[in-house]
């Protein structure tokens, strides 16, 4: 109400007639918000209404719509309390003349970026029109012309993507408007076709995708996607992790752990063009191809003959070391206390007692153990067509554990005992853990942090396309 008063004060009908709205929409009954607002109902309409006529004068008649909506809204409100007791101005009649005069407006305005071939603001102005008058003139079909014509002219300066693209956006506004459809369907197909002939597999698939979406029976635009997509696919075979120390970590066959971490991690990841072969698996396809299988290791240069697989991961230990200091005692004197009761008179003659705290000698012994495992070596991944190394990752990993606690106690007194003080640390070291972890959790924590960067070094170098150029010239 406050903000009511002060808006009026100022000579703000309008304001005021909203706040006491909104009281009421709380209470309905307010009778000082009721009787105030019924005196105030006309005036704040009237104010709303200049305002909304003034920027109609102006030609400003998107905010003349602002207003008029608002006055809208306000006499709604109004009805809705019984507070209408004067004959308003139809209200949703000027809207709506307001509204043709505002796509008028921004349509003429069109006309001209139209005529210049300013065809991006064209279609700007075209659809505000729409916006404000659901359906005005041609401007859906201009919209759709403009974007043909700018089709036309990438067309026409072999930006064959751009065109296809816009050609999209033409059959997007009306269906297949000057066979746009088809135009882009096309480009979409010559465009994959001339990356599938030059051996650009993946972008071919994309391209030819494109294709199919719009037209699945455009040509042979089906089978070629198809051919493409069999194609793009990288086949990685996880060929062998030697491991020449002869030594190992729990009996695990480290290797293998952590090629089967390399592949959840790339597998997880990946795309639908990776293709991951077990070791059997490739060694059957090697089989089937007659393939020596002692050829088959990173030393030596992997025969060009191979078909089936595109890489080969190998893997090889430089060190496996899993160590372990053994369990050591060492023997300690220290001290605690222990408290008494003493009998004494206090200052008023009565018996009492008070608790005396006394040092006395206590033994124990430390016990120390730790362990630690750490591996290194190279993962390879190696091109299948030219022997080259592509991936060379070396690691080296160590991690490990300890243990350091306090048992056998000796004292005079129990040492849990209410009336017995000993130091944090003690307590701390004798609560402490006292066996070392598994040797295979270490082992499986180094396997992660090997496998997850071999892992993402695939992703990153095997799992894109190559960054190529679209053809400046095309055959369609």
């Amino acid at each position: 109400m406050k903000h009511a008063d002060e808006a009026i004060a100022r000579g703000d009908h309008y304001a005021a007639a909203i706040e006491y709205l909104n009281v009421l929409q709380i209470n309905r009954k307010h009778s000082e918000a009721l009787t105030n607002l019924a005196n105030i109902a006309k005036p704040a309409y009237e104010q709303k209404l200049r305002m909304a006529e003034a920027y109609q004068a102006q030609r400003n008649f998107e905010a003349s719509l602002v207003e008029y909506k608002d006055l809208q809204t306000y006499l709604s409100r109004l009805k809705m309390f019984n507070l209408l007791h004067f004959i308003p101005i139809d209200v949703g009649q000027v809207i709506h003349k307001v509204s043709l005069a505002a796509a008028e407006k921004h349509y003429l305005q069109a006309e001209v970026f139209f005529s210049q071939r300013d065809f991006t603001r064209a279609i700007s102005e075209y659809r505000i029109a729409l916006d404000f008058a659901g359906v005005y003139k041609d401007s859906t079909e201009k919209i759709a012309e403009s974007y043909y014509r700018m089709a036309g002219d990438f067309e026409k300066n072999r930006n064959y993507r751009s065109a296809a693209k816009t050609y999209e956006n033409a059959h997007a506004v009306i269906r297949d408007y000057k066979n746009s459809l088809t135009k882009a369907t096309g480009l979409y197909y010559a465009l994959g076709s001339y990356f599938l002939s030059i051996g650009q597999y993946r972008k071919a698939y994309e391209d030819l995708g494109q294709a199919q979406a719009l037209n699945p029976q455009y040509r042979d635009v089906s089978q070629k996607w198809a051919t493409a997509g069999d194609k793009a696919i990288i086949k990685i075979a996880l060929v062998s992790f030697d491991n020449p120390t002869g030594r190992d970590v729990a009996g695990m066959v480290l290797g293998d752990y952590i090629f089967s971490a390399i592949k959840s991690d790339v597998q997880a990841k990946a795309s639908a063009f990776v293709q991951l072969l077990e070791r059997e698996d490739f060694l059957t396809l090697a089989r089937t191809q007659k393939i020596n299988e002692n050829l088959l290791n990173d030393e030596g240069r992997i025969p060009i003959k191979l078909t089936g697989v595109h890489y080969l991961v190998f893997g090889r230990f430089t060190q496996v070391r899993n160590t372990r200091a053994g369990l050591t005692e060492t023997q300690v004197k220290d001290s605690y206390q222990y408290s008494y009761d003493v009998a004494y008179v206090d200052s008023k003659g009565q018996q009492a007692k008070r608790k005396e705290w006394v040092s006395a000698p206590m033994y124990y012994s430390i016990f120390k153990d730790k362990s630690a495992v750490a591996l290194a070596g190279t993962v390879k991944v190696v091109e299948v067509k030219s022997g080259r190394t592509v991936i060379e990752f070396p690691f080296s990993e160590k991690t490990g554990d300890e243990i350091v606690y306090a048992d056998k106690f000796q004292a005079k007194h129990d040492l849990n005992a209410d009336n017995i003080r000993v130091s944090d640390e003690i307590r701390r070291l004798s609560g402490a853990r006292r066996e070392l972890r598994d040797e295979e959790l270490f082992a499986g924590e180094l396997i992660k942090i090997i496998a997850a960067p071999v892992a993402q070094r695939i992703l990153t170098d095997l799992d894109t396309a190559p960054v190529t150029m679209d053809p400046t010239q095309l055959t369609y």
